[in-house]
C-alpha cells in the first residue's frame, strides 16, 4: 500500500510557498517563488553589469589620447583589463549561482543537502542518513519566515527550508513519518488497527445510554 502523499495546493500557493516536488524516490524542498524570483532578478542584474563592464573596456580605447596624461597606452590597457576581467567575473558569477535545495530520498532513507545551478543537476554538499536524525522541529520567529530544521547531534542542527508556517506543519507531518523505519510504520498501522474496535465498542455504548 503506497504511502499518503502531502502536497501544496498550486491555487492556494502565496508567494512565500514552499516548493515541494515530487520524484521517483522522493521529494525535493526548496525555497518559495519570492526568493526565487529576487534570486533571478539579482542574477539578470549582475548579468546585465558584468555586460556594461565589457562594452566600457572596449569603450576606453576610443577615448582621445588628448583628455589622458602620461603613459596613454598603458594606462588604457590597465583600465581595459580591468574593466573587462570584473565584467566577466559579474557574468561568470551570475551564470552559476546556486539555488539551495534539500533532497528526501525515501528509497535510501537519506536527506541531501545540495545546490543547483539553474536548470541543471544538483551538486550533493552533504548527506545525511535517516537514522541519524534525532528529530525534526518547526523553528517560529515574529516578522520572518518559519524554519524547518532537522536535529542530528546535540551541536549539529540542519536548517532545510524556510516558508510558511502552515505548510512547514505540513512537510514536518510528513517529515516525520518519512523518517520512521518501515518496521515502526508497520507497528504504528497495526496499533491503530487494534484500536479500531475498542473505539467502535466505546461509541455503540455511548450511544445506548
Amino acid at each position: 500500500m503506497a504511502d499518503a502523499r502531502i502536497t501544496l495546493h498550486p491555487k492556494m500557493h502565496h508567494p512565500k510557498s514552499i516548493q515541494l516536488t515530487e520524484t521517483h524516490w522522493g521529494y525535493i524542498l526548496s525555497a518559495g517563488k519570492d526568493a526565487a524570483g529576487g534570486s533571478a532578478m539579482s542574477e539578470a542584474a549582475m548579468r546585465f553589469v558584468g555586460i556594461v563592464f565589457v562594452m566600457t573596456a572596449y569603450g576606453v580605447w576610443l577615448v582621445p589620447e588628448a583628455l589622458l596624461a602620461g603613459n596613454v597606452v598603458q594606462l588604457k590597457a590597465i583600465m581595459a583589463t580591468a574593466l573587462a576581467l570584473g565584467g566577466a567575473a559579474l557574468y561568470f558569477l551570475a551564470s552559476h549561482a546556486r539555488v539551495l535545495e534539500t533532497q528526501v530520498d525515501t528509497v535510501a532513507r537519506e536527506i541531501r543537502l545540495s545546490r543547483r545551478v539553474r536548470d541543471r543537476k544538483a551538486s550533493v554538499v552533504r548527506r545525511i542518513p535517516f537514522a541519524t536524525v534525532q528529530s525534526a522541529f518547526v523553528r517560529r520567529d515574529d516578522g520572518k519566515p518559519a524554519e524547518l530544521h532537522l536535529r542530528i547531534g546535540p551541536e549539529d542542527v540542519v536548517h532545510v527550508v524556510s516558508g510558511l508556517e502552515r505548510e512547514l506543519n505540513l512537510v514536518h507531518a510528513r517529515f516525520c513519518r518519512d523518517l520512521k523505519s518501515p518496521q515502526e510504520r508497520m507497528e504504528m498501522r497495526l496499533s491503530v488497527a487494534q484500536s479500531m474496535p475498542t473505539r467502535a465498542v466505546r461509541l455503540r455504548q455511548v450511544g445506548r445510554r
